[in-house]
Order: structure tokens, then C-alpha cells, then sequence
């Protein structure tokens, strides 16, 4: 059964050059929730040499860059089942976690509409955390799900979807800590929806012109 949630953020910032837009996180949680959430990109953790150090950098197949962090310890490249017995199809190739060393960090060095993968804790009645941020680290939202451990049918997907492309960074956590794995990243990128400074001052000039338009014609 999926889940829709939904998170806004409003506010406008005009310190210096940046600009915060108006943001609406959605999120997906399924088992099949992949192929709804129509990613037009992906981050293919067979990329990985294990062990993995921490952090690592990678990239997706479209050429995104990222880094992956984790509090301490190291990641491990699994496969299913050959070296991670859980619910995701065979042969997937997966980032485990090693231990109980959340939250992980995943940074985007370009912001994107959506991301989502599905994640399969190491216990039982595990809550996962995602925080969902923008640039600059603007928090978009902070969701707590309750996921499926290795002994149910199907690993669960979580997806987040922005209404802009903006969402630049997530970080994932388990309570109780456990290890986790997660398979390939799915992406959905964009054009970027941020209007620069020069812009802002152009719209604001518009909008100056015709408010005296309309006075000077007695149109008030």
C-alpha cells in the first residue's frame, strides 16, 4: 500500500544572491513504488569497489556527482543474495552500511526534482528517518517511516519528490541503529525552477513600471 505525504515549505530569502523558493516534498513509500516514481536517472552502486571508504564519491549514469558519508565506519558493495540475504531482487547490487553506523549523508552536487531507492534494515520494528534539504542546507522536512526488515516479501521504496528541483542533500537514519542496505538511487532531474538575483531585481522593476502606469492613467 503506498503512502503520500506531503511537506511545504514557503519562505523567500534575499540575503546576498540567495533565494529560497517555495517548496512541496511529497512523500512515496511502497514496495513497488518505483515504477511510479518515474526517475529518469539512476546511481548504480556496481560503480563501488568494497571496501568502500567513507566518504566516497560517485556518479550517475546521467553524470551527477556525489558524495556518500556515514557517522563512522566504512560501506560494504553487496549483492543479493550472494553476501546480503534480504528481500531485494537477486543479483541486485546494493551500499550496505556495515554496522550500526547511521545517519548517512548523501550530497548531490546537482539539486534535483526527486530521489528515491528502496532500503532494508537489519532488525525488527526499525523507524527510518530521512531529512530532506535543499541548497545552502535548507530543511525541507524530516520523515519518519516504519520499514520493512529483511524477512518481509519486498524491500520498501521511499521516493521524495520536490515541486522545484531543488532538493541538493538527504540524510538517512535508523532508530533502533541497525545496518541497512540500500540498492541503485533512482533521480529525477531538471532544469533548475531558481530565478537568479538578476532576474529578481528585473521582476521587481516590471512591477514598479506598471504600478506607475496605472497611477499616471488614473487606473488606481
Amino acid at each position: 500500500m503506498a503512502r503520500f505525504i506531503s511537506w511545504g515549505v514557503s519562505c523567500l530569502l534575499f540575503a546576498g544572491s540567495s533565494a529560497v523558493f517555495p517548496s512541496v516534498i511529497t512523500v512515496t513509500q511502497s514496495p513497488t513504488g518505483r515504477a511510479a516514481f518515474g526517475g529518469n536517472d539512476l546511481v548504480d552502486w556496481s560503480q563501488l569497489v568494497t571496501p568502500v571508504s567513507n566518504p566516497f564519491a560517485a556518479s550517475s549514469t546521467g553524470g551527477i556527482s556525489l558524495t556518500v558519508s556515514e557517522a563512522q565506519g566504512s560501506f560494504e558493495r553487496v549483492t543479493q543474495p550472494a553476501s546480503w540475504v534480504g528481500n531485494f531482487s537477486d543479483g541486485t547490487v546494493l551500499l550496505w552500511t556495515t554496522g550500526p553506523n547511521a545517519p548517512v549523508d548523501i550530497v548531490l552536487g546537482t539539486a534535483v526534482k526527486g530521489l528515491g531507492f528502496q532500503i532494508n534494515p537489519d532488525g525488527l520494528d526499525t523507524q527510518t528517518t530521512v531529512a530532506v534539504y535543499g541548497a545552502g542546507d535548507v530543511p525541507f522536512g524530516s520523515f519518519n517511516l516504519t520499514t520493512a526488515n529483511r524477512s518481509a516479501p519486498s524491500a520498501d521504496f521511499i521516493g521524495f519528490t520536490s515541486d522545484a528541483v531543488d532538493i541538493a542533500r538527504i540524510t538517512i537514519d535508523q532508530q533502533p541503529n541497525h545496518d541497512f542496505a540500500i540498492n541503485h538511487l533512482s533521480l529525477i532531474t531538471g532544469p533548475s525552477s531558481a530565478a537568479e538575483p538578476g532576474s529578481l531585481a528585473l521582476v521587481g522593476i516590471a512591477l514598479a513600471g506598471l504600478a506607475f502606469r496605472r497611477r499616471k492613467g488614473g487606473l488606481e
